[in-house]
């Protein structure tokens, strides 16, 4: 399948959106965009349908993620790489059959170079976002959601490793979640268990 026509992307992420469909973000390298792209598949022959690509951004994006929140939505994290700031940005996109519909990117991490991001969706009306800073700094932050607008609460530090890399999260039920992330001053692996109530997180 060719997802983009004959243009070049650069940096994607791809999550299930229901039982035969899925959403991908990525940069579109021809013209900078930054374009999210809904799909089905056939199970019997393994063949996928992809439906239009919807711009997001109008510059360059980078260090994406993407996570269902329910069977008709979707929650993407990136950096603002065209801006030339590469701070932190979350938009929410609704799905009807294959027919995305974006909202208003949201800033999360302002005056603040992203280098990666993990975004989870524990319950179907909070994300939570995990992302390394170039300071190599680990930090995580919540929000809520109310249609395609996320609330921010305040962003939390887990970790102020000399070389933190590789930050990812994952739920482990609808209140607790963890963090993992190599400590490469170390030379190990570690990880944070925390806590949410709304858009608070405590760590």
């Amino acid at each position: 399948l060719n997802i983009d026509g004959n243009n070049e992307i650069s940096g994607a992420a791809i999550c299930q959106a229901d039982d035969d469909k899925y959403c991908l973000i990525y940069n579109n390298a021809t013209n900078g965009d930054g374009d999210l792209e809904a799909g089905s598949v056939n199970s019997s022959t393994l063949a996928c349908t992809a439906g239009a690509a919807v711009q997001f951004y109008g510059s360059q994006t980078a260090d994406m993620s993407i996570c269902k929140i329910d069977t008709d939505k979707v929650a993407a994290a990136y950096s603002d790489d065209g801006a030339g700031d590469d701070d932190g940005y979350c938009v929410i996109a609704t799905l009807s059959g294959l027919v995305l519909t974006v909202g208003t990117p949201v800033e999360f991490a302002d005056a603040t170079t992203i280098a990666a991001t993990s975004i989870i969706s524990p319950d179907t009306t909070h994300i939570i976002i995990g992302f390394e800073e170039t300071s190599q700094r680990v930090d995580v932050i919540a929000a809520s959601i109310s249609g395609t607008v996320p609330t921010f609460g305040s962003e939390v530090n887990l970790a102020d490793e000399s070389a933190a890399t590789y930050v990812q999260i994952m739920a482990i039920n609808d209140t607790y979640f963890m963090t993992l992330w190599n400590d490469g001053s170390a030379s190990i692996t570690r990880y944070s268990i925390s806590s949410l109530s709304g858009n608070t997180i405590a760590a």
